[in-house]
């Protein structure tokens, strides 16, 4: 049940991004040479994640992690793929993965 949880809420704040279309720091800006940057990206599977789904994101870039409690994908795709990735028609959502930072409890919570 937690995973499942876990899960609504990526999907959630992956949509919430896509729809707000802003970053956690303001607008976000390309400098030319980096036209074609590799961006580090998550993709959301409507149906179930299969191989063929894989091999065929896998012709975009580089699969870096696999979900498949949530039917989806973390890779590494160029930013002119991007925008090709998300009009699969297998594909809900992409968005650039967020940096996620993970805090030590193992020695309880310091007041």
């Amino acid at each position: 049940m937690r995973k499942r949880l876990i899960g609504i809420g990526v999907l959630i704040a992956i949509a919430a991004l896509l729809l707000g279309g802003c970053t956690w720091l303001g607008v976000k800006t390309v400098s030319p040479s980096a036209a074609d940057s590799i961006r580090h990206v998550e993709v959301v599977i409507s149906g179930e994640l299969t191989d063929r789904v894989i091999a065929d994101l896998s012709g975009y870039g580089t699969i870096t992690k696999r979900f498949d409690e949530i039917g989806g994908v973390a890779m590494d795709a160029r930013s002119s793929q991007v925008a090709q990735i998300a009009a699969l028609p297998y594909v809900t959502a992409v968005a650039d993965r967020a940096e996620r930072q993970a805090l030590n409890y193992s020695s309880g919570i310091s007041t």
